[in-house]
């Protein structure tokens, strides 16, 4: 007998607690300025569920563009083949090349980022590359065998500007790895900084 009457007080005690769940969301959503209403759109799009093809937002909001560029360098999965150094070298993604080399710039590293590179491992980041988006003169249709992978993540282009500002400032041109960048990269105490003396 207990058992039947336990199921309603149940019910009824997470509706009450779903109820207030949707009034303490609301509240939070409700626009006070343009970037609390930027937020509930943002909510807004999460919650209607991913659109096919849609880039997803990469964390990391209301960093400074190198703090954004390292967290996106490393939810990109840039590290799986350039290393967290950009030393690159050989991995599962083939043979990347050292980003600490490169002679591209910026707007150079955005378009690589972006658009791949055709005949390598190197993933096209951008939803639009090739069909919207220009890359190097060509289309999708021009690539033929030599088409760029999918990533596993899609970028945004400000995110592409990011990784690219943290390359140029952090990265390009800074010589052997030292412990320094290591600890600077994956923070104190990491254990892939033990290497160094």
């Amino acid at each position: 007998m207990r058992q039947k009457t336990s199921l309603p007080l149940l019910i009824a005690v997470l509706l009450a607690c779903s109820v207030i769940f949707v009034f303490w969301l609301s509240d939070r959503l409700e626009p006070t300025n343009s970037h609390a209403a930027a937020q509930t759109e943002t909510y807004q799009q999460l919650a209607a569920g991913p659109a096919v093809g849609k880039a997803p937002k990469v964390e990391g909001e209301g960093l400074d563009e190198l703090a954004r560029g390292k967290h996106v360098y490393k939810k990109a999965n840039c590290i799986g083949c350039h290393k967290w150094h950009g030393g690159g070298g050989g991995s599962y993604g083939g043979a990347a090349l050292s980003l600490r080399e490169t002679i591209l710039n910026r707007e150079q590293i955005i378009e690589v980022v972006a658009c791949g590179r055709p005949g390598t491992g190197m993933p096209a980041f951008h939803r639009k590359a090739y069909k919207g988006y220009d890359c190097f003169g060509m289309t999708w249709d021009e690539l033929g065998e030599d088409k760029p992978p999918k990533p596993a993540k899609r970028l945004r282009e400000p995110d592409l500007a990011s990784v690219a500002a943290y390359v140029i400032e952090k990265v390009k041109g800074k010589g052997k790895m030292t412990k320094a960048q290591c600890t600077e990269f994956w923070g104190e105490g990491a254990r892939e900084c033990d290497r160094f003396k």
